[in-house]
């Protein structure tokens, strides 16, 4: 790189995580705002002829003006970011049978509401490929609306955790209308909104940060750090407030805790790895492979853990599958039979 800039950490400042690192999908966003404005010294490549710029810009990999970068496939003998595409590969197969486990037990309490949770993580792993595999161009359309699409599917996803603790505190009924309208229209509202302001940061069409985005010093936008980073955060928060409430307060039972509690560790875990240690990695490796494969490995193992609480939560009161829980309510109600028929009898007795 032939510049470098000292970017300040700070509250709506992207800059100093798109330097820091290597794979960080957001700023694909920036990266084409900055081309549209010719600013070539901040994503560092200071005062080229059209020749150079060209060259930069075709091999480009994920960031900006970033301490290391996995170029795109077919550059420099790169192909791509292989760690990542094989990590998010083994996570969409994983993840899909956690999927349909979930959908097997039909009688447990939020199935509907982990079976959304779980489908939008899987549809994030093939758009983590597109923007974060250093396959397409960096500046492309294609690219960027992809980013956004991603971005977007991440929020709807914290959203989505926030709903199942909701549904498994049993304030709303599962699986019915008070349950599945909010979790539907409010799923949407969230990826509609954090899709607008994914999309003004390139195309510049809404100017949600008004003079703020068009100065981009420090890559400052509020607004979308605010949905990327603030929004997953208060998710998270919530979740673990509520399912501590549901776990210890109202079932008391630690093992379906102790497994949200690995979860959280292993999603935080994942967050260390890719923004304080992926540069180290990619660096290490010589551009090969960064810190994003790991924390897709982390996450996607979060997910299973996030499964095997919701599980021991719901495996008392409904069985495994719906064979089972049909017959504990069978049983359950030839129990309760028997009980009136000894009470009628002893009545006429």
């Amino acid at each position: 790189m032939a510049t470098q800039f000292n970017y300040t950490f700070g509250f709506g400042n992207f800059g100093s995580w798109c330097s820091s690192t290597p794979s960080l999908a957001v700023c694909n966003l920036f990266y084409r705002r900055l081309l549209l404005q010719s600013n070539f010294a901040e994503l560092g490549y200071g005062t080229p002829d059209p020749m150079s710029l060209a060259a930069n810009v075709t091999a480009a990999g994920i960031g900006v003006n970033p301490q290391c970068w996995i170029p795109r496939r077919g550059h420099s003998g790169s192909l791509g970011n292989v760690g990542l595409i094989v990590a998010c590969c083994f996570s969409m197969v994983f993840v899909a049978f956690m999927t349909m486990r979930i959908s097997q037990r039909i009688a447990a309490v939020a199935r509907q509401e982990m079976r959304v949770l779980f489908m939008t993580y899987l549809v994030m792993m093939p758009l983590q490929i597109v923007t974060m595999g250093s396959l397409l161009e960096q500046g492309g359309k294609v690219l960027v609306i992809t980013t956004s699409i991603q971005e977007s599917f991440q929020s709807a996803f914290f959203w989505s955790l926030i709903a199942c603790a909701v549904v498994m505190t049993q304030v709303v009924e599962d699986g019915s209308g008070a349950s599945l309208w909010p979790l539907g229209l409010c799923y949407l509202a969230v990826f509609t909104m954090t899709l607008v302001a994914s999309l003004d940061v390139p195309f510049d069409f809404v100017h949600f940060a008004l003079h703020y985005r068009h100065q981009l010093v420090d890559l400052y936008d509020p607004v979308l750090y605010t949905i990327t980073f603030l929004i997953p955060l208060v998710g998270a928060t919530m979740y673990a407030l509520l399912i501590t409430h549901v776990t210890l307060g109202k079932l008391q039972e630690f093992k379906p805790f102790a497994w949200s509690v690995v979860a959280g560790g292993l999603w935080g875990l994942s967050l260390l790895v890719n923004f304080f240690w992926s540069a180290d990695l990619c660096q290490a490796s010589k551009a090969r492979v960064d810190g994003a494969f790991l924390a897709v490995m982390l996450q996607s193992t979060a997910m299973w853990a996030l499964f095997q609480a919701w599980q021991r939560m719901t495996e008392s009161e409904w069985g495994e599958d719906g064979n089972q829980t049909m017959d504990a309510f069978q049983q359950n109600q030839m129990q309760q039979q028997g009980g009136y028929d000894k009470v009628a009898g002893d009545e006429h007795f």
